[in-house]
């Protein structure tokens, strides 16, 4: 499977997460439903994006809210953020994807995914943490 495929179903996961409090559940389920087969590498792909996120959470919006000028985390709407924590997680704690990749990638996750004016945001954002 695509990189990209493997992040559109890590933003997927992880939102979903964000609307559960039983956490192994919902991956459980996300994993026996997903719509595309899915590879052991593509699934630890995944698990370390997810994971990583949401253990690192603090120190992202932390990250985001500090270049984010008139804005914070608690006003974003929820997909964009989703898209900026997995991108500033990939940025600045996985390191393994070159910087212009990680935020093309976003970029394109916010394209498909976000309200007008999203792409240009979470550009605009991840530029500034590069």
């Amino acid at each position: 499977m695509r990189r990209r495929d493997v992040r559109r179903n890590a933003f997927s996961l992880l939102f979903q997460l964000g609307f559960t409090d039983n956490e192994q559940e919902t991956k459980n389920i996300f994993f026996e439903e997903a719509e595309m087969e899915l590879s052991e590498k593509d699934k630890e792909f995944i698990l370390r994006l997810v994971d990583g996120v949401r253990a690192n959470v603090e120190e992202i919006d932390s990250l985001i809210n500090s270049v984010a000028k008139k804005w914070n985390t608690t006003r974003m709407n929820s997909i964009d953020l989703t898209i900026l924590r997995l991108a500033v997680y990939e940025l600045k704690f996985d390191e393994e994807t070159p910087d212009r990749v990680v935020i093309n990638e976003a970029v394109e996750l916010t394209k498909e995914y976000s309200p007008d004016g999203g792409p240009a945001f979470v550009n605009g954002i991840l530029g500034k943490l590069v």
